[in-house]
């Protein structure tokens, strides 16, 4: 049989486009089983001397009965030859053999079903997919009129090029050039394959390409016509092809690939398939939630530019490298990966033990819960240690596959919040061997019997994995709990890491350059040596090709190491690394904050303490904050509102501005640094009397600004506060929203010089503008300053009103600015010598911890007591309108650890009328707040009997001496005449935490003297104190009147002591000056904590006669003198047992007393009378009567308690009850039911 030989002789020139094709024609005798054609393809290159031939026999390829040589579509997908040879051989990359081959499949194009291995025919990126049916090809009812080999509809169809690149879209892997591969817009699907596969998942490597082989060799072939076959695949790679028989009848093409009638995916319905269609899912552009929405600079929804020098569609731009088919990932940038809960996972291709094996071990990850996240979800591990999220959305642990931990049900994670988890493994720990932390926060810790103290190692399944179970083997099954969401930042440390290691590094990346010992935000270590522990670090923001870079290796990870399988989405990075604003607003709002919608830090709910935070916008807040690290940039602000506390613990780098209004306060704890390089400052209110005959006494929160630093990164090195002039950092707060409003505050030198009223600025008379460091009673140790005179941190002055002789309840406001005083310093004070300092900090300062780091008796001080352990507030409480010194009506309030004492002014070079002020020195010292310590034991010079050395030194002013608390407590008062603030919620609330932190018993006593002087003395109770001079807890007195009252032990007098206990053998000498004759008295003004069963009395040594004071105040007529051993205070105890308290639960409710403080009640629930004493008359006997007067029930023991429970078991009727005192007798009827 004669058979055609036909010779196709292309010629391709360099010149682009153009190619010419020759047919040749010979027949031979060969006897075949299948129709054959043998076509001699000559192809001749411009710069080659010689014609180079290649002899192929071939079938008919398509089974259209056409045989090749006259088969213009030889593949059948609606492509001519001619067209798929051209544009395959315009690609510089495209395999140049007989044929040309696009993808480099071993597959010509004119013989590939899909010529560019995106898993879409290409007969249906050619437009024809309405004629495919689903199996690759054109399965429509054959019509070729002409016999070319073509289908007749096809012959016409313009093949489709969507963007207009020159590459027609079955050769384009981005037909759309919206930077997302068609293999994974496609979303064609099989009904034939398993539940979870998409078309995308046959790009493993995710470079834009379809991966694996293509093994369905049925298309036969003699390559070298020497009568033996060889075989073709179909082109479409075995992860998208399910029609693979043994045969080509069962084998070439598909089968139920994708849906009519486009037989790819259209998610909007628009009749545009997704991976032509910009905007596949509405009208937001695909392009601008890719990492590439950046190159897409006018708008359109592609990529800008049309070089494409490899020609396969993915434009230079968008493409990482051009010497290949496909674009291989190639990416460093701030990213984070998405796993899509189907099949996507990272496996290190090496199986050696990361955790397993170890006795310590520390894993974490960043991690946010898709939307649709539903069954269990493995994080990472190991087969014997490993993390996941349950159905529930809780964290669990896994350690041996066979124990479990489970977070509680109250820390479920948040779908669509980014949330950091970890655990911790620590062998040695017998308590909480394995740890649990969600936001850097310890959620629960458990040691479960039978884990060992080293995690254990194993034979199989120990490659580590990150979003699939360690032990699962197959990938389909559900047991391979693949996780849903997305991931970033994963850790692994082969140490235990403390808490504090593990919050420091929560919200932050850690930087490499400084061997992972700190992180990229904050330049602090975070330990010296942390990073040796370091042993996986996958930041999720490199990637080569299909590993994600492990950064503890020396050099980038290529070829080996973390594999990721199936990924197709990688996003940049949203998780808070650290918070960030992005638009002026408010701290809530979610808008604020660059990513608001998916992180929490805009609820104060779930603000952690260690959060990291940089504000790039001008924000305000009315809620208090915590923070590990705060970043204010140039000209941005931070206000605080409502008297709230900002709080910093680790590092602050201020360039902007912090606004603290009203009682705000920004609180650095110990530890916590402000860089040096910050060129920023607060403001912070103060307000002070704003009568200019009266004195504040003053100090500053705030040095000069420095502008070093201002436009560069934090150096990580501690800010030395600086000196400061008032002229530089104080201004004129009267609009306290607009400091300076009406110009710069006027300082003059004149002493009158604001005595005329209320000016526009304000005038400050610095002729009283005075610091202090010199001896007691030494007036030339005042030393005058002036608005220019450089002043240090913690040094206090004084400084008088602004507005003549206004009421000295009119206040006057002064904002401060400048870079905040923090952390450790001193400032000298001679031994001998009084010295005026005061609250350097923008937050208040805990008095009691203050005094401790300055003694060593009984503080903490090694190198000596400083000061006598007590502080001195000068209360300017009187209006006299004048500067005269003897018309000045004020005194020293006094602290110590006991607590405080108001001022009277009973100093001689004043005017001393004995009349007293109105605030009491609470525990905490405000802002601004002026005192004096004193450097001596006893001002006075009244020798104590046993000498505490104070040796002057290093006042010592500490962050840990820190706190927040308002003004508006009793616990915070600034001396500034009668006017108080008033109470806020924040106030409130931290005065309701201190009260129930002291409960220590207090009595303030008050006395009243003859000639109409007073004094108030406190008395407590410390398990710490003695009944001998106690440095830090008893107060020397300050200033004695003409006739005043003090403490007197060991020789000295005092205005506020402390002892161990109130007990009934406890008496304590006080002492009395009178200069006239007359009545003097002595009343308890107030007490705290006291107990109910104690009753307080005067005892009079020289009468014998004990006065309760409990009752009412205590009234003798003396003469003038001093009474120095005549008087005490004691006190009194009623026996309380056991039953009393049972007693005092059941007294529900109290009837009128018989006699004052002596309460009667039937309780008939219980059948028992009570009886409740407050009185302090000792009760002597109890008698039960009936109505006619008979005695039923004697009672005369016992008796002398503050609550009885007395049984009545009598028949219901009306009874009396006769109560008996050693002073009073009376009768109450009651009724037994």
């Amino acid at each position: 049989m004669k058979k055609t030989r036909n010779f196709l002789l292309l010629y391709l020139f360099v010149i682009p486009g153009f190619s010419q094709t020759t047919t040749i024609t010979e027949t031979f005798e060969k006897l075949f089983s299948h129709k054959k054609s043998r076509t001699i393809r000559v192809a001749k290159i411009e710069d080659e001397k010689s014609l180079n031939i290649a002899e192929v026999l071939f079938f008919d390829r398509d089974g259209d009965s056409i045989f090749n040589h006259i088969d213009i579509d030889d593949d059948n997908d609606g492509i001519t030859d001619v067209d798929e040879e051209f544009f395959c051989r315009n690609s510089p990359i495209a395999s140049l053999g007989t044929f040309c081959d696009t993808d480099n499949d071993g597959v010509p194009d004119v013989f590939d079903l899909d010529s560019d291995n995106d898993g879409i025919p290409d007969v249906v990126e050619a437009g024809l997919g309405n004629l495919s049916n689903g199996t690759g090809r054109i399965a429509a009812t054959w019509v070729d009129t002409n016999g070319n080999g073509m289908y007749d509809a096809a012959e016409t169809n313009t093949l489709s090029d969507t963007d207009g690149d020159g590459v027609p879209n079955y050769s384009d892997l981005d037909s759309d050039n919206d930077s997302i591969f068609d293999v994974d817009e496609s979303g064609s699907g099989n009904t034939n394959a398993f539940e979870i596969y998409e078309n995308g998942d046959g790009d493993i490597n995710g470079d834009g390409v379809g991966d694996g082989p293509d093994t369905d060799y049925s298309r036969e072939n003699d390559v070298n016509s020497d009568g033996i076959s060889e075989y073709y695949t179909d082109g479409i790679l075995d992860v998208y092809d399910y029609f693979e028989g043994v045969d080509f009848a069962t084998s070439y093409g598909n089968s139920s690939q994708g849906t009519s009638p486009l037989f790819v995916k259209d998610t909007d319905s628009d009749g545009v398939p997704d991976y032509m269609d910009l905007t596949s899912e509405n009208s937001i552009f695909d392009i601008s939630g890719t990492l590439y929405a950046n190159f897409d600079a006018n708008s359109d929804g592609s990529i800008d530019g049309s070089i494409d020098i490899d020609h396969d569609g993915i434009l230079d731009a968008f493409d990482t490298n051009t010497t290949v088919f496909g674009s291989p990932r190639d990416l460093n940038q701030k990213l984070q990966l998405y796993f899509d809960g189907r099949n996507d996972y990272i496996e290190e291709d090496n199986g050696i033990n990361i955790v397993n094996g170890l006795a310590e071990a520390t894993m974490m990850a960043w991690i946010k819960l898709d939307p649709n996240f539903m069954e269990h979800g493995a994080i990472m591990g190991q087969t014997n240690f490993w993390m996941r999220v349950n159905g529930t959305k809780r964290l669990r642990v896994e350690v041996q596959d066979q124990y479990s931990i489970l977070a509680a049900e109250s820390t479920a994670l948040s779908l669509n919040k980014w949330t950091h988890i970890a655990v911790v493994y620590d062998g040695s720990n017998t308590v909480q061997k394995v740890k649990l932390y969600i936001n850097g926060e310890k959620v629960e810790s458990s040691n479960p019997a039978g884990i060992g103290s080293v995690i254990e190692t194993t034979s199989t399944n120990t490659k580590f994995r990150i979003g699939r179970n360690p032990s699962n083997t197959d990938i389909t099954n559900t047991t391979a709990e693949l996780f849903k969401g997305e991931m970033d930042e994963v850790r692994v440390f082969n140490k235990a890491l403390t808490d504090d290691e593990l919050k420091k590094m929560v919200y932050q990346e850690l930087d490499e350059v400084n061997g992972f010992n700190r992180g990229v935000v904050i330049q602090r270590d975070i330990s010296p040596t942390i990073g040796t522990n370091l042993v996986r670090y996958y930041r999720m923001d490199v990637y080569k090709d299909d590993i994600v870079d492990n950064l503890t290796t020396p050099t980038l990870d290529v070829g080996s190491g973390a594999k990721m399988y199936n990924f197709k989405n990688i996003y940049p990075q949203t998780a808070p690394l650290p918070y960030e604003t992005k638009a002026d607003g408010d701290w809530s709002n979610v808008a604020s904050w660059l990513h608001g919608d998916v992180w929490d830090i805009a609820s104060e709910a779930t603000n952690n303490d260690w959060t990291i935070v940089q504000v790039k916008n001008n924000i305000t807040t009315s809620n208090s904050h915590n923070t590990s690290g705060l970043i204010i940039e140039k000209d941005k602000k931070l206000t605080i509102k409502a008297s709230q506390e900002l709080k910093n613990t680790w590092y602050l780098e201020l360039d902007g501005a912090i606004d603290l209004e009203g009682e705000s306060q920004l609180v650095q704890t110990e530890g916590s640094i402000l860089d040096q390089d910050s060129g920023g400052f607060i403001e912070r209110d103060q307000q002070g009397t704003a009568n200019s005959f009266n004195y504040n006494y003053w100090s500053s929160s705030v040095g000069t600004i420095t502008l070093d630093g201002v436009n560069q990164k934090g150096s990580g090195d501690a800010s030395s506060n600086e000196s400061y002039t008032l002229k530089n950092i104080l201004m004129d707060g009267t609009v306290a929203s607009e400091a300076n409003k009406y110009g710069v505050i006027n300082f003059q030198p004149a002493y009158w010089a604001a005595d005329s009223g209320i000016t526009k600025p304000i005038f400050i008379s610095s002729y009283w503008l005075y610091t202090f460091d010199g001896t007691d009673n030494n007036y030339g140790a005042w030393k005058p300053i002036n608005e220019n005179t450089p002043l240090l941190a913690g040094e206090g002055y004084t400084m008088k009103g602004t507005s003549g002789g206004v009421p000295i309840t009119s206040q006057q406001n002064y904002v401060f600015k400048g870079k905040p005083n923090n952390g450790d310093f001193t400032l000298p004070i001679a031994a001998g010598n009084n010295r005026l300092i005061g609250n350097p900090y923008p937050s208040a300062m805990d008095a009691n911890k203050f005094i401790d780091d300055n003694i060593k008796d009984g503080g903490s001080n090694t190198e000596g007591n400083i000061f006598n352990g007590a502080l001195y507030f000068w209360d300017h409480f009187g209006e006299k309108n004048s500067h005269y010194l003897a018309a000045y009506v004020g005194g020293y309030a006094t602290y110590t650890k006991m607590g405080g004492a108001r001022a009277y002014s009973n100093d001689g070079r004043i005017n001393n009328n004995g009349s007293h002020g109105d605030k009491r020195p609470g525990q905490f010292i405000p802002v601004g707040q002026g005192f004096f310590v004193i450097a001596v034991t006893d001002t006075l010079r009244n020798s104590l009997r046993e000498q505490i050395i104070i040796k002057g030194g290093k006042i010592v002013f500490k962050n840990s001496q820190r706190i927040f608390m308002p003004e508006s407590t009793s616990n915070s008062v600034f001396m500034k005449g009668v006017g108080e603030k008033s109470a806020n919620t924040s106030g409130e609330k931290a005065k309701d935490t201190l009260e129930n932190i002291d409960k220590r018993p207090k009595i303030w006593l008050q006395f009243d003297s003859p000639a109409g002087y007073h004094r108030q003395l406190l008395v407590g109770v410390d398990e710490n104190a003695s009944n001998f001079f106690d440095l830090g807890y008893d107060a020397p007195i300050a200033d004695i009147g003409k006739e005043d009252m003090f403490w007197t032990f060991d020789g000295g007098k005092f205005v506020i002591q402390a002892v161990n206990n109130f007990s009934t053998d406890q008496e304590l000498p006080f002492g009395m000056k009178l200069s006239k004759a007359g009545l003097a008295r002595i009343k308890i003004e107030e007490q705290q904590h006291v107990d109910e069963n104690i009753s307080v009395h005067i005892k009079d040594k020289l009468t014998g006669v004990v006065h309760n004071i409990s009752r009412k105040p205590f009234e003798i007529n003396l003469e003038p003198g001093n009474y120095l051993d005549r008087f005490s205070l004691t006190f009194k105890m009623y026996k309380l047992v056991e039953e009393d308290v049972n007693a005092e639960i059941l007294l529900a409710s109290e009837s009128p007393p018989i006699i004052e403080g002596l309460h009667i009640f039937m309780d008939n629930a219980i059948g028992e009378l009570q009886i409740k004493n407050n009185n302090g008359d000792e009760i002597t006997g109890i008698t039960l009567y009936n109505y006619l007067g008979q005695t039923l029930k004697t009672w005369n023991t016992n008796l002398n308690r503050r609550t009885i429970s007395l049984p009545i078991n009598m028949a219901t009727g009306v009874y009396f009850v006769r109560i008996s005192t050693k002073n009073n007798m009376n009768v109450k009827k009651i009724v037994k039911l």
